[in-house]
């Protein structure tokens, strides 16, 4: 587990000890599986980002309430929820299930079954291999090249197919 932490979006080069000045926030590891809370940033004007690098076969379930999320190159069954931020997905195989609240959705070059929905966003996804099911309430759908079934809705913005190919 590496962080990134920022103090009005400069990012700062500090070591664990000092980000504990900045936030209140606890990691364990136990069981093969990785927890990362942040209870609260104490200094305003300070945000903190983790990289986690995990086995090719992985199974992942993150939440964040208020940041994006971006996951690549990892097999197994993951579910992805934020309620203010994007979701960024690259060559995930499986099974994604993908919800935000306020933000965009992309997924390319993924060998999954997808379930995805935003509220606010607009939701971009190419080359999957895998039966797709996507909604958005206030944005526009673009699906390029995939090759399973497609369910694809939006209450507000237009549904962009190409080279779609059901069963």
């Amino acid at each position: 587990v590496t962080f990134i932490t920022k103090k009005r979006n400069h990012v700062l080069d500090i070591t664990l000890d000092e980000l504990k000045e900045l936030a209140d926030f606890e990691i364990t590891n136990d069981d093969n599986n990785v927890r990362i809370n942040v209870k609260k940033i104490l200094k305003i004007g300070v945000s903190i980002g983790f990289a986690v690098k995990t086995p090719y076969k992985s199974t992942c379930s993150i939440r964040t309430s208020g940041g994006n999320i971006s996951a690549s190159n990892v097999i197994g069954n993951h579910d992805f929820k934020t309620s203010g931020g994007n979701l960024n997905f690259e060559n995930i195989s499986g099974k994604i299930i993908a919800n935000t609240s306020g933000g965009n959705i992309k997924i390319n070059n993924s060998k999954a079954d997808i379930i995805s929905e935003t509220s606010g966003g607009n939701v971009s996804m190419g080359n999957i291999e895998g039966n797709i099911k996507t909604y958005t309430s206030g944005g526009n759908i673009t699906i390029t090249n995939a090759k399973f079934d497609v369910i694809a809705e939006t209450s507000g913005g237009s549904i962009d197919l190409t080279e779609v190919q059901g069963l």
